[in-house]
């Protein structure tokens, strides 16, 4: 089982497309950095999930934490409760990436069995999630037997030469 943290920092057009930028990818597999970066371009990172509490001890005051690190520079946690009723939900849609000259564009296919719970983030200011300015979620959503389906990724743009003097 892998843990990850995806963050979708827009929802982007291109030529008419629609899809989602993902900014930020951190898991805890070295193939899937691998598989991520040179297939489909994203900004995979390798991290460490610690994962606390149990249904007899508490790890926060809601109940549960994980906290994502990069050895010893903690990226971000999450403090949240136990899921009470999850609903099965499948859900696909375009992903946007970008290699060194090309833009490129895949769907994403996710099924999981999804649940409201209560949730609080943690990003401290050394972070790299720090610069997004993210608050503390409106909705917080667990995700049980989560399956992501990463399509073919196929040209749709190039990207602008970049210059500098």
């Amino acid at each position: 089982m892998e843990s990850a943290v995806i963050v979708v920092s827009a929802i982007a057009s291109y030529a008419g497309k629609w899809g989602a930028w993902i900014s930020h990818i951190y898991v805890d597999n070295p193939h899937s950095v691998a598989g991520g970066r040179e297939i489909w371009k994203l900004p995979k990172e390798l991290a460490q999930f610690s994962w606390e509490g149990s249904d007899s001890v508490k790890a926060s005051p809601l109940g549960y934490r994980v906290t994502v690190s990069q050895g010893n520079l903690q990226l971000c946690s999450l403090n949240y409760s136990k899921q009470s009723l999850a609903l099965p939900v499948p859900f696909s849609g375009n992903v946007f990436s970008a290699g060194s000259s090309n833009l490129l564009m895949f769907k994403g296919e996710f099924q999981s069995r999804i649940g409201s719970i209560k949730g609080e983030v943690e990003i401290p200011e050394e972070s790299n999630f720090s610069s997004l300015k993210l608050g503390q979620p409106l909705l917080t959503f667990g995700c049980e037997d989560m399956r992501l389906i990463a399509g073919a990724p196929q040209i749709v743009g190039n990207r602008a030469a970049e210059f500098s003097y």
